[in-house]
């Protein structure tokens, strides 16, 4: 809100105008980086957070004239101090301590932490005032300006509109006007020209939403002919390739394998390099799901017969990561599914070598700057290694940030949450001895708690050898997935189908006033369209168990036909019972 109501402010910064000041992470205090501009000023402070119910920490600014200004931090541990900023008419706000929130003409609202003080000075007039308790924000008159102080917890009932600010308010129904907040039957309307109003209002009390059920018909179209590998959509590829690399960077594709095994036998089975959800089927049974999320695994056992097989995987692009260091993961299957071996790498050892520096691995990565190191203590393996073939590491879950070394040098930045399972081929090991060694960063741990920390990673780091690729060699094809012609479809009979399958339905767009609201059961994860656009994604259920936290989806309202029919097709990654899925016109109250 304060980059929008304040962006004539902030749209005419100094761009050239960066201070160095001290990192916010390591001032031990707080950082103030002030910013000057055409249209006005602005002094961002960064500090501990204040905690609700206590005095909010407060820092003294120096301004130009040598007085004092002292400015409250809150709890979200940040404020701002805008400067010279003109309101409207011949108002001009000299500075406020408190952090400004958002103006209309002659309306200035400003917020602070519970209880503490601050100065709003407006056309060289100082106006000190006290940030509100309770629940009701405080509304004065000052230079002809309204100046709307709130606490942290009231700007919930703060609404601005580009006419007027609603005091009392949690938001607007389907006509605009406001709603009351719980518990009251009036708010207060300070209007751009600064009259100042007590208003009836909606209220937002619950209420029984009526709703009623749209009548559905479901239809479903089966891929039994990619499950088999027997599709003519499928072409040949050289090999394993990334989605995007395919033809298709969003949603699924379909892989096609074809091999011999020489020999039955029962084996494990990976493609570590791989990203993401991939459905395996061999000889069209579903042998499991390999990835991440509920469900899936980082390893399939399969049994292998000694004839030719056809084994063919649905892979899932589940998106790119909005952070970390690794913004550009591979995508489907990348890599060959090689048979696992467990891999002797001996007993780990604790040892100290000189600290590394962690952007010596690379440049730049997130949060990391020049002169953080590891620790002197690392967790180290030594083994040999003659063959030829690749060695992967699992690290398992990590909790702190640090580098893998093989042989002294950084091969890997790992951190919680990202993806460290790692592949050593012959190109990066040596035919002989190698040393591998997990060594975290300094600033990541307290001192007692490096040997704890390091003795868990070792307990969760797992070796493994991809002893052989499967079947030798492989006949490799792709087959993008489309949805299927309007004619592929049948009706769903009693038995609900099973395997990735597509659905199908219709449905009466309901009155104007209402939403639609599409509730997935009997389904497990997948996409859905409707006329044609797609939606989203969905997942509600794995193996048979609930997951959370979403099986309720609005459509858009703004895609469903005028007048008359629409389209609603889902596809489900396991196949089910679409009659369980429920389409209800709802009409809301609460002026969604």
């Amino acid at each position: 809100m304060f980059a929008s109501r304040f962006g004539r402010v902030l749209a005419h910064l100094e761009p050239d105008d960066r201070p160095v000041v001290l990192a916010p992470s390591m001032s031990g205090g707080v950082t103030v980086v002030p910013i000057r501009g055409t249209q006005g000023s602005v002094v961002f402070l960064f500090g501990q957070k204040g905690k609700r119910g206590k005095a909010a920490p407060v820092s003294t600014l120096l301004l130009p004239d040598g007085t004092s200004l002292d400015v409250p931090i809150g709890t979200c541990g940040t404020s701002w101090c805008v400067f010279d900023v003109l309101l409207g008419g011949r108002a001009t706000l000299d500075f406020c301590s408190l952090c400004a929130f958002a103006t209309v003409g002659s309306t200035l609202v400003c917020f602070g932490p519970s209880g503490s003080v601050g100065l709003v000075s407006i056309n060289g007039s100082p106006l000190e005032v006290t940030v509100p308790g309770g629940k009701t924000p405080d509304i004065i008159e000052h230079e002809g300006v309204q100046v709307v102080v709130a606490s942290e917890e009231q700007l919930d009932v703060v609404q601005i509109c580009d006419d007027c600010v609603c005091v009392g308010a949690t938001g607007f129904d389907e006509s605009g006007g406001p709603i009351a907040a719980a518990g009251n039957k009036k708010y207060t309307r300070v209007g751009a020209d600064g009259k100042v109003e007590v208003l009836k209002a909606k209220t937002n009390a619950k209420r029984p939403v009526p709703s009623r059920a749209l009548e559905t018909d479901w239809e479903y179209a089966g891929t039994a002919e990619y499950v088999d590998g027997s599709s003519a959509r499928y072409a040949a590829i050289a090999g394993p390739a990334d989605l995007g690399e395919l033809g298709a960077p969003y949603g699924y594709g379909w892989y096609r394998m074809r091999f011999r095994s020489q020999t039955p036998k029962r084996v494990k089975i990976a493609s570590p390099k791989s990203a993401d959800r991939l459905s395996v089927f061999l000889d069209t049974e579903p042998v499991g799901m390999f990835g991440r999320g509920p469900g899936a695994s980082g390893e399939l056992t399969i049994q292998l017969k000694k004839t030719d097989h056809t084994m063919v995987v649905l892979a899932e692009n589940l998106g790119r990561p909005a952070g970390g260091q690794d913004l550009k993961p591979p995508k489907g299957l990348c890599d060959d599914w090689y048979e696992l071996t467990a891999f002797r790498a001996g007993r780990s050892k604790i040892v100290e070598s000189a600290p590394v520096e962690l952007l010596s691995y690379r440049v730049p990565l997130w949060e990391v700057r020049r002169g953080d190191v590891t620790h002197p203590q690392r967790v180290s393996w030594s083994f040999i290694h003659r063959r030829k073939s690749p060695i992967f590491v699992r690290m398992g879950d990590v909790a702190v940030r640090g580098l893998v070394m093989l042989n002294d040098k950084p091969v890997h930045f790992f951190e919680p949450g990202a993806d460290n399972d790692l592949v050593f081929d012959q190109e990066t090991l040596n035919r002989g001895n190698n040393t591998l060694e997990l060594t975290i960063a300094a600033d990541s741990v307290s001192e007692a708690d490096v040997a704890n920390v390091l003795a868990e990673m070792s307990k969760n780091t797992n070796f493994f050898e991809g002893k052989d690729t499967l079947g030798g060699k492989l006949d490799w094809a792709f087959a993008q997935w489309e949805m299927p012609s309007p004619t592929a479809y049948d009706p769903v009979g009693g038995t609900a189908p099973k395997g990735p399958t597509w659905f199908r339905t219709e449905f009466e767009t309901p009155e104007a006033d209402r939403n639609v609201a599409l509730t997935i059961a009997g389904l497990s994860k997948g996409q859905f369209y409707l006329n044609g656009r797609h939606v989203g994604r969905y997942f509600v259920a794995s193996e048979g168990k609930a997951v959370p936290p979403q099986h309720e989806y609005l459509l858009p309202r703004s895609w469903l036909a005028a007048d008359g029919v629409n389209e609603l097709v889902l596809f489900d990654e396991h196949g089910g019972d679409p009659a369980k899925c429920t389409l209800s016109a709802v009409r809301r109250t609460d002026g969604v």
